[in-house]
This record gives C-alpha cells, structure tokens and sequence, in this order.
C-alpha cells in the first residue's frame, strides 16, 4: 500500500499466499520463475506486478471493468497478481511453452480466478486472430524482448482507446533501445506515449519502470509479423 497504493482484503492475500507456495513447488521441478529468496520473489515479482495498477488507475475510471492481456506470462505476472488484487478484471493469459500454461491452468482452478483465458501459443499468432485482434482495453507486457518487438505483439491485440503497459528497468527505458527507439514503430502501429511510473523494488539497485503507450489509431494488417 505504501509503494503503490493498493490496500488488499484478506481473500486476496490468502489467494497469493497459495499462489506463492505453489509457485515455489512446481519451481523445484520446471523453471518458471528465477528468484534467489522468498524476499526477491515476493517483491521483484508479485510487488512488480501489482505496480502496473498505478498506471491503469491514471489511464481508466476506478469503476471500469477492464479486459486485459497479459503476453508472454510465464508463471503468471503480472497478469494474474493484478486479477487477484483487482476480481473484477477480465484477463487473457498468453504462453507459449506448454509446461507453463499447465501451470497457469492449475493456478486458475487452485485460485478459482473466474474470467480468465488461457492461450498456449504465440503472441504474433494470437495478434492476428480476429477472436482476440484489437478487442483488449490493456495489453500488459512484461518479457524482456527489446522495446520494438513487445510493442508489435501488444498494441495490435488493443482497442483505439486502450492502452499497452511495458515493464522495463529504468535504465532500459532510458538507454539507447528506450523509448526513443520506438518513436517511428509506435506511429506505425497507432500507439503515442502516454506516462510512465518508475519505483524502487527493495533488495533491488535499479529502479523499475512501468511504460503506458495509448493506442490512438488501427494497426495496419501486416503487424504483428510472423514469429522469427
């Protein structure tokens, strides 16, 4: 709540106390998630997630109801620490490697998350299947890909009117493969700049930043391109 605002119910910190300790079980056989400490994973992964709320509360009404997308989820984050902390929100969860959306299937029914879609394949294919094309409100992007390739894959799975999330380190946003970078790819997938959110993580000696880029305009047919 200090950090980012968010005062959770104790149904939600149940839920992430399960999610948590089953998170850890089925890391000691399949890598998931890389963490060093129950301390690291509780704030540079669940902590993390629950930042982007900073942005959506800026970017939409408290009272909307939001459909999200979360590409390239791996073990979850920060789509579904967002749906727990926020029930209300419709998420689609996209993951490549089957193992781990066996994983985020057993989480959904462990947590009982209603409303939550899970897609085991590739963004770029999801981006141009017209189920899920330019149907989203938030596209949350939290993979480490360089700025260009998370936002060819997000901003056409979003509404003109909606938003892409892309978390980043400070000094990625800043460097020269920041936002800068972009500027041409975003005109030629409709998105423009829209705020960002930096913060500290403790136990952690980089800031981290959450990226919002508002989708102003179609993405052309060609985007997102083929995988590879």
């Amino acid at each position: 709540e200090e950090h980012f605002g968010i005062a959770l119910p104790g149904e939600a910190i149940e839920r992430f106390q399960s999610y948590l300790q089953e998170l850890k079980k089925w890391n000691a056989t399949m890598n998931l998630v890389s963490f060093r400490s129950d301390e690291e994973l509780l704030w540079r992964h669940f902590a993390d997630s629950l930042a982007g709320a900073k942005l959506l509360r800026t970017l939409f009404s408290p009272s909307a109801a939001l459909s999200c997308v979360d590409i390239g989820t791996g073990a979850g984050f920060p789509g579904i620490p967002l749906k727990i902390a926020f029930p209300r929100l419709s998420l689609t969860l996209i993951e490549s490697i089957a193992k781990k959306a066996t994983f985020l299937k057993h989480v959904r029914e462990m947590l009982s998350l209603t409303d939550t879609g899970i897609l085991n394949e590739r963004a770029e294919v999801i981006g141009q299947d017209p189920a899920y094309r330019e149907k989203y409100d938030v596209a949350l992007s939290r993979a480490v890909a360089k700025f260009s390739p998370n936002l060819e894959v997000a901003l056409p799975l979003v509404r003109v009117g909606g938003c892409a999330l892309v978390y980043k380190t400070e000094r990625s946003a800043a460097g020269s493969e920041g936002v800068a970078s972009v500027a041409g790819a975003l005109g030629t997938l409709g998105g423009k700049p829209a705020g960002d959110f930096c913060y500290p993580l403790p136990g952690q000696e980089q800031k981290y930043c959450i990226l919002a880029f508002n989708k102003i305009s179609r993405t052309p047919a060609a985007y997102p391109r083929r995988p590879g």
